[in-house]
């Protein structure tokens, strides 16, 4: 059985290694752009907020987030046991910097407990004050980092005034995923997406 005249004409007129090369090409930059989105994202440290007490001793658990609408925090988790007995509280911290992890804080701090929760300060830091209260009745954990008034150290003086926080959930996306990349398919892609809402 012979193809058709018309069929091999169309098949003659299209160079098809060509289109097959652009796809590819396509293709490469496609995952290119996703490389970049991924390696440039750094670390992100998982921890579900979860908050717990009962009469002998209260555990808070999370990644403190800005609650005064300033910029991010550096990512970290922290757990915090307060052991009504001793009225004491241990806090265990995490910390990162762009693609790796400090190494684990444990600090132990004298506490003053209420039915409602429970309140400590961390003064250990050279350049801060950290004001932390666990609050059962609303299952939320606030604090405040105050710069001290006269640090030692020339670096705290860059430091913000006060920044309010609470805790919350680890993961933080990135609302400006693409701001400083060169991804301009992903671009067009969700801007093409974003248009057909």
């Amino acid at each position: 059985m012979t193809e058709p005249a018309a069929a091999v004409a169309v098949r003659r007129r299209w160079n098809w290694w060509k289109i097959g090369f652009f796809a590819m090409l396509i293709a490469f930059e496609v995952a290119r752009e996703f490389a970049v989105l991924v390696s440039a994202e750094g670390v992100q440290p998982t921890a579900s907020k979860m908050i717990y007490g009962d009469s002998a001793y209260v555990i808070a658990r999370g990644r403190w987030l800005r609650s005064d609408g300033g910029s991010q925090l550096t990512p970290g988790v922290v757990t915090i046991e307060c052991r009504k007995d001793s009225q004491q509280c241990l806090e265990a911290s995490v910390s990162t910097y762009q693609k790796g992890f400090f190494p684990p804080e444990l600090d132990w701090f004298p506490a003053t407990f209420t039915p409602q929760g429970v309140s400590y300060v961390n003064d250990n830091p050279t350049c801060a004050r950290y004001a932390v209260h666990i609050d059962l009745m609303q299952q939320r954990a606030f604090a405040t980092r105050d710069r001290k008034a006269n640090p030692a150290n020339e670096v705290c003086a860059k430091l913000e005034p006060r920044i309010a926080m609470e805790l919350g959930d680890g993961y933080v996306s990135d609302p400006h995923p693409f701001k400083g990349h060169f991804v301009p398919l992903l671009q067009i892609l969700v801007w093409a997406l974003q248009a057909g809402d």
